[in-house]
């Protein structure tokens, strides 16, 4: 999977848009979508701003395998759960999950306050 690719996907599983991750950066949003659509190189500095803002080690962008993450699930072995995911993939799992759960509580207020007038 090309870089372009793997930084996408990891913004989309931390729920970001690109105008905020192109602001983040100090670039425009139509630069930023050149880097995901893999139009341009990126820069090793670049490379480390975007890691330092999805939190993880430019490594573990490097690296990183959507079909590990997203089929851990359907991993098995005879004696149970392979674990295939890195540490740091399972706490940007579980952050997407509070994440989804703080937006439903959010729309569940909203809903509430509408029915209420």
């Amino acid at each position: 999977m090309l870089i372009g690719n793997k930084i996408r996907k990891i913004r989309e599983f931390k729920n970001f848009t690109q105008e905020y991750v192109a602001e983040r950066l100090n670039m425009s949003q139509s630069s930023y979508s050149r880097i995901e659509s893999n139009e341009i190189d990126v820069s090793v500095i670049k490379l480390q701003q975007i890691a330092d803002l999805f939190e993880i080690k430019v490594n573990e962008l490097i690296d990183f395998d959507s079909k590990y993450f997203f089929n851990n699930v359907n991993a098995q072995t005879i004696n149970g759960d392979l674990n295939i995911i890195s540490d740091r993939e399972r706490v940007l799992y579980e952050q997407q999950i509070q994440n989804l759960k703080n937006e439903v509580d959010y729309l569940k207020k909203i809903l509430n306050s509408a029915l209420i007038k």
